[in-house]
């Protein structure tokens, strides 16, 4: 289940996916452990069977592109900057740093888009968005929000013309985005979430299905709509390849997996594997079909992301869904500014020429935007969609060669057994033995909407233990715990 990486830490990560039959998604993680040296990011993927095939996307888009002289001289100076930074980092990605130069004199490569123009209006944005003689589309969005960003691609899934064809890039911050029938207490640790090393980290629930993923600045997201009739899950990852190439990535190509990966070489280290770069997820409706997809670039969060994504819980939960194959991914170290412009000079050659639409936090003001915003921030739809699962202590069915250990400190004889549906523990069996009496604190936990329990205000009479472990599994502030319970305990005198 664990793997180690054999390769440098700059720009690999690990990578976890979880699949159901016609879907692969992209970026997620759940973690391992790695050597400090190394760098891991895991992806999740996971998905609905039927005709909904939906995805997780990161993303990152940076501003306005420069001219080809000053990307081609940017790339120089990168590759320069980069060799001396970190020879290690050189030696993997040297075959597409040097071929990055020689790509772009060869290839002749001149993007349709010439500069990116102001941000549009609400009302024409909607306009825009709704004409029916507006077949092709290109659309930016300047907003990190990704609960605005979520948003506004159901917006254009919905609200486009049938026969039209959208393309939409946007970044988020840092978020770790979960699908929608996924369970967030098994995906992600949430007591680092607002205290990591990298800031604080929205928690994002998708309306649609796929794995969970991280978004940070060095992830660019792209989505494709198009007729449902025109579907084909590897057409828009080829495109994404094309522009790959030209930005000198030339061993990026799409795998069976319709995964954006970079293949080895004959010139590649021994202990390079194949590294994926993107992964894809895809939703279908009876008009229209969407599929997003990420594009690491430049991540610098690496080092931390699998902190983030393995869930303390994970070894006890038994959740409904597919168990999770690791790959190895990596960073293309491509700009986010001359990614988005290659894209979109690929879409254009497919489409024609459009010039694209930047769009900003305003279009928040349009009724079914706010309406996505407002329900994707509800806590009762980040956690009360979760579906039903079990926790317990004994899971040797569940990791037949690893025997799960118990913390020390916890009182003997300690079993813990719950059912969770919706959020909600719907039967539970907590106890442990005392004074060589079993105590029961089971039937407190029964009815109560699991993200709302405050793990260290029970009363003083349950041991510290249960609770505190029960804690670190199923989030608590991160603070002192036993000084929180101690003021609790001491508050509690002082009312009564």
């Amino acid at each position: 289940m664990y793997q180690k990486l054999m390769v440098p830490s700059r720009g690999l990560m690990l990578m976890r996916m979880r699949m159901r039959p016609f879907i692969l998604c992209g970026i997620t993680p759940q973690s391992f452990f790695v050597p400090r040296h190394y760098s891991s990011f895991n992806t999740k993927s996971d998905s609905d069977s039927n005709s909904n095939i939906n995805s997780k996307s990161n993303s990152n888009i940076d501003s306005k592109s420069n001219s080809k002289s000053k990307s081609k001289s940017n790339s120089n100076s990168n590759s320069n900057s980069n060799s001396k930074s970190n020879s290690k980092s050189k030696s993997i990605f040297k075959s597409n740093s040097t071929s990055n130069t020689k790509s772009d004199s060869k290839s002749n490569f001149k993007s349709n888009i010439s500069s990116i123009g102001d941000p549009i209006e609400v009302s024409n944005f909607i306009e825009h968005a709704t004409n029916p003689t507006n077949k092709s589309q290109i659309y930016i969005s300047r907003t990190d929000d990704p609960y605005i960003n979520l948003s506004i691609e159901h917006y254009l899934l919905q609200k486009t013309p049938a026969d039209s064809t959208v393309l939409f890039l946007y970044t988020n911050r840092n978020s770790i985005v979960i699908g929608r029938n996924q369970n967030p207490w098994n995906e992600v640790n949430l007591n680092l979430l607002k205290y990591s090393p990298i800031g604080e980290i929205d928690l994002v629930r998708r309306r649609s299905g796929g794995g969970t993923v991280f978004h940070d600045s060095g992830n660019v997201n792209y989505c494709v709509i198009c007729p449902t009739s025109h579907f084909d899950r590897d057409k828009h990852a080829e495109m994404v390849v094309r522009a790959l190439h030209k930005l000198g990535a030339e061993r990026a190509i799409v795998n069976p997996r319709h995964d954006i990966v970079l293949k080895p070489t004959h010139k590649t280290h021994k202990d390079f594997r194949v590294i994926k770069i993107s992964g894809s997820a895809y939703k279908l409706t009876r008009e229209r079909s969407l599929h997003h997809g990420t594009c690491l670039l430049t991540s610098p969060n690496i080092e931390q992301i699998f902190k983030l994504l393995r869930s303390p819980a994970f070894r006890f939960v038994t959740a409904r869904g597919v168990d999770s194959v690791n790959s190895t991914v990596g960073n293309v170290n491509v700009k986010n500014k001359v990614f988005e412009k290659a894209v979109i000079a690929e879409f254009c050659e497919m489409y024609g020429h459009q010039e694209p639409i930047i769009v900003h936090a305003n279009v928040k003001s349009i009724p079914e935007i706010a309406k996505g915003v407002e329900e994707l921030t509800s806590p009762d739809w980040i956690f009360s969609q979760t579906p039903q699962f079990t926790l317990s202590t004994d899971q040797s069915h569940k990791f037949k060669k690893d025997r799960i250990v118990l913390p020390k400190d916890l009182p003997p004889q300690f079993k813990a057994v719950f059912t969770a549906r919706n959020g909600v523990i719907t039967e539970a069996d907590i106890q442990y033995e005392v004074d060589n009496e079993m105590v029961q604190i089971g039937e407190i936990l029964v009815g109560k909407k699991l993200h709302e329990i405050e793990w260290n205000r029970f009363p003083q009479e349950i041991a510290e233990e249960p609770m505190k472990w029960l804690s670190k599994l199923f989030a608590h502030k991160k603070s002192d715990w036993r000084t929180d319970r101690r003021r609790n305990f001491d508050d509690s005198q002082l009312n009564g």
